[in-house]
């Protein structure tokens, strides 16, 4: 495997890391193919990097925080 092809690729925590996605979300991402990624020994996901910028910056939208209602 080429080295580049190495630097390419990251696990969940990495990913989490690198965009602030929670760790459910791109699990979930993962599983439905929306990140180019391949599930390794039944556990780990092994994502490509770039596909991972590429969807935060095209397809992700998170959802708005919810403000806490302050009581009067």
């Amino acid at each position: 495997m080429k080295k580049s092809m190495i630097k390419d690729i990251i696990i969940v925590s990495e990913a989490v890391k690198l965009t602030g996605i929670p760790k459910s979300s791109i699990t979930k991402f993962c599983r439905e193919n929306r990140i180019l990624s391949r599930l390794a020994d039944g556990k780990i996901w092994l994502i490509e990097k770039s596909s991972l910028m590429d969807f935060q910056k095209k397809d992700y939208h998170p959802r708005m925080k919810r403000r806490k209602k302050s009581k009067s």
